[in-house]
């Protein structure tokens, strides 16, 4: 797969992860086109260097510390 391909992979699964950290994988795998969660969360995990769920939560801590909040419509 070519660099821009994955980058633009990487960066639309951490955008679908950083609006819904509570989003099913296999829901993110089929919008990017993997049959199997299996295949995309070690797609992922080599791109970013960390799995789905601990990039999610990272995000979730770092949105927290900005102050930009969880992305729910009660913050």
């Amino acid at each position: 797969m070519k660099t821009y391909q994955i980058d633009r992979r990487l960066r639309f699964a951490q955008y679908l992860l950083s609006i819904d950290p509570e989003v099913k994988m296999s829901v993110i795998a089929k919008h990017l086109g993997y049959d199997d969660p299996n295949v995309f969360e070690r797609f992922f995990r080599n791109h970013a260097d960390a799995s789905p769920h601990a990039w999610s939560a990272a995000e979730q801590a770092r949105r927290l510390q900005r102050g930009i909040g969880s992305g729910d419509s009660n913050d």
